[in-house]
């Protein structure tokens, strides 16, 4: 939901924005209506949505950018938002570290491809956040494959020698 005005949007912000701890500042923006945000640094949004009377947090992404996490969570209280969107965002980066160290293994303990690296690991968006995408860079920091981790892991098995039995 929006305000109906830039100038009521900036007086709610402004009313509300007394009860964050220094730092944060009020961004007030017209898009389809007039919209407020609270950003502490580049990375921590919280958005006030005017008709239910709350509030939502965002993490990652500059302001106006896509954000990396977001777990739909809203409440009355910001402090809580900020909170649940934070411990979501923990658990993002700990499954992705997870996936990552995976992948490293099955190039590292090959000592075949050194140099090689898996870069650019990320959740799939949407229908499509099921799938972890990535690259394949050899030893120049060459793009080999840009693909889902499942494929890349058949292509580095494919450009494995075949052990000696």
């Amino acid at each position: 939901m929006s305000f109906g005005s830039q100038k009521q949007a900036e007086a709610v912000g402004k009313e509300l924005i007394k009860g964050f701890q220094e730092g944060w500042t009020l961004k007030v923006w017209e898009n389809l209506g007039w919209h407020i945000s609270f950003d502490f640094g580049k990375y921590v949004h919280v958005y006030y949505d005017p008709k239910s009377d709350s509030f939502s947090a965002l993490i990652g992404g500059e302001h106006g950018g896509k954000p990396e996490w977001t777990n739909h969570f809203s409440s009355k209280d910001p402090g809580l938002v900020i909170f649940n969107a934070l411990k979501y965002a923990r658990e993002q980066m700990t499954e992705n570290e997870r996936i990552y160290q995976e992948c490293r293994k099955s190039i590292t303990n090959a000592n075949d491809l050194p140099g090689w690296s898996i870069t650019n690991i990320r959740r799939g968006k949407g229908v499509r956040r099921h799938l972890i995408y990535a690259e394949l860079r050899n030893d120049k920091n060459e793009l080999i494959i840009s693909a889902t981790l499942d494929y890349i892991e058949q292509r580095i098995k494919q450009l494995l020698p075949t052990p000696k039995e």
